[in-house]
């Protein structure tokens, strides 16, 4: 079965990879008022900026 992007899913950027199984301490994951800003900015494609992403990124460094 052929999948087809959305002209809106193609203009998109990379979604967090976090988010399938996202961190205790991400913004998705304890969404409010004071983290709606971070986890639409970062989660939303700009993850690479992303100070929680940053460390699990280091951490798999280290474990391996």
């Amino acid at each position: 079965m052929m999948e087809f992007q959305t002209d809106r899913e193609a203009n998109c950027p990379a979604k967090c990879p976090l988010l399938a199984a996202p961190r205790e301490e991400c913004y998705c994951v304890n969404l409010g008022s004071l983290t709606t800003e971070a986890a639409i900015y970062y989660c939303g494609g700009k993850h690479e900026e992303c100070r929680i992403y940053q460390e699990h990124l280091s951490l798999g460094r280290r474990e391996q």
